[in-house]
């Protein structure tokens, strides 16, 4: 064993669910590896929309579906730790009242079924991150996040060739949108320029702080300038927004210090020099210029909204949909049918605006869901932020804490965790590692592994 590796024997539940059995299952693999691969290296012209009754699916978010009622079935079946399983709880019951809003809320039949199937999708990338994590052995769940987090700079390395090189993951038409910085912003099918960095950027604060726990290895500097080229190339403010909030936290909790601080230092030279390198020709005016007057007037009507109308229909919310159903428009727009409009009760909305949804998960969920969509957005920020206060472990885990939180930041700036939930799926699992080890009473076991894996299930269970 080596001299780097922290373990403490207390007495172990007796939970199987908990304890593990040494490895994760086939089915485990499978159900996680496979998808993964489907979503992100097949192009999306290969998963043409499919009607179902009035309502436009995606082959693969049907998938996630499939996958999420096979993990939920488990979830019945099963022993689960007791935080994870409250949190589950909670965020069903939101999706139940989504549900039940969609009776009030004042839209077509149409676009009822389509809301309902949007939140069915919200829920249903939940369950399945919570089935992946629930059913790895607890000693497996740190090499996990260490896998797929190299596989995610895989993912984004192809995605930045492509950028370059056009290598014909995304159509003519996405590349078009994207002239007017001057280059093809990166992204694919499983992340696009403006929504990437909600996953790759704690990824690459996660691979941070790996190495400075430990010894950089050929492995992480390469995963590390693929999520950073990524970052850059995705061309996006949302990028730069969440390194601020990022460094803000770094520097209240006292983090910005020895060798992370050398490591910051050397990440900023090697985003220079990528930017200098890759992006010479390009206009990157648009990535640092903070202000945005189409989404701060869409914010401000949402506002205008929450004040103006009666105090009981913003105490219940005028139902899911009601303001913004933009779930078939964005079908719409995918489809190329940017002229279409939808009208609702507070106004009519265009695919051609970009505008046909708030660009705030907080504000949709406060104007269409009242009281109940404010609680869940603070419990969310709740369940995030408690894992700060994990100080107990090592610095590793608490940069990793750190750049999950800084994420939220991003739902202020679009419907993420709502919108494309096959990427959100990735944030999920993050969420329920970090919660679970922080409860789990082997927490202590993780402090400091020098490689994923280190420790053996012979050594954690004996």
């Amino acid at each position: 064993m080596s001299s780097h590796t922290q373990v403490v024997r207390p007495e172990l539940p007796t939970s199987p669910a908990l304890r593990g059995g040494g490895g994760q299952s086939k089915l485990v693999l499978v159900a996680f590896w496979v998808p993964l691969v489907l979503w992100s290296m097949i192009p999306s012209r290969f998963f043409p929309f499919m009607q179902v009754g009035e309502v436009p699916m995606d082959p693969r978010d049907v998938l996630l579906v499939l996958l999420a009622c096979l993990f939920g079935i488990s979830f019945v079946r099963a022993v689960h730790p007791s935080g994870l399983a409250r949190i589950l709880l909670v965020c069903a019951l939101f999706c139940g009242y989504a549900f039940t809003s969609l009776a009030w809320s004042a839209i077509q039949l149409e676009d009822k079924w389509c809301m309902a199937y949007s939140m069915g999708l919200f829920l249903a990338s939940i369950v399945y991150a919570y089935g992946l994590i629930i059913w790895t052995p607890i000693e497996r769940l740190y090499p996990f996040v260490y896998q797929s987090t190299l596989a995610l700079a895989a993912i984004s390395a192809i995605y930045t060739s492509d950028s370059l090189f056009t290598l014909g993951f995304r159509s003519a038409e996405y590349a078009r949108l994207d002239t007017d910085m001057r280059f093809m912003r990166v992204g694919g099918p499983l992340f696009t320029g403006s929504t990437g960095y909600f996953i790759l950027a704690p990824a690459f604060v996660y691979l941070v702080g790996y190495v400075v726990a430990h010894k950089l290895s050929i492995a992480s500097f390469a995963a590390l300038t693929s999520l950073l080229a990524a970052l850059i190339g995705l061309g996006s403010r949302g990028t730069v927004a969440l390194g601020v909030v990022l460094l803000f936290l770094a520097i209240v909790k006292g983090k910005v210090k020895g060798r992370l601080l050398v490591a910051m230092l050397a990440v900023c030279a090697l985003s220079a020099l990528l930017l200098a390198v890759a992006f010479s020709n390009a206009d990157l005016g648009r990535t640092v210029r903070m202000v945005d007057d189409a989404r701060s007037s869409i914010h401000a009507y949402s506002f205008d909204i929450i004040y103006s109308r009666d105090p009981s229909v913003t105490l219940f919310g005028s139902g899911y949909g009601s303001v913004w159903p933009w779930y078939r428009m964005d079908y719409f727009v995918s489809s190329k049918l940017r002229s279409a409009t939808i009208d609702t009760a507070y106004q009519a909305i265009q695919g051609s605006t970009q505008l046909y949804h708030p660009h705030s998960l907080p504000l949709l969920f406060a104007v269409e869901l009242g009281l109940v969509g404010a609680a869940f957005t603070v419990l969310l920020g709740y369940w995030v932020f408690r894992n700060l206060r994990w100080s107990e472990v090592s610095s590793e885990h608490q940069l990793w804490a750190l750049g999950l939180a800084a994420s939220t930041a991003a739902l202020f700036f679009d419907l993420f965790l709502l919108y494309r939930p096959r990427q959100s799926v990735l944030w999920w699992m993050w969420l329920f590692v970090l919660i679970r080890l922080r409860k789990s009473p082997l927490r202590t076991r993780f402090v400091s592994i020098v490689k994923p894996g280190l420790i053996s299930p012979n050594e954690v269970h004996r």
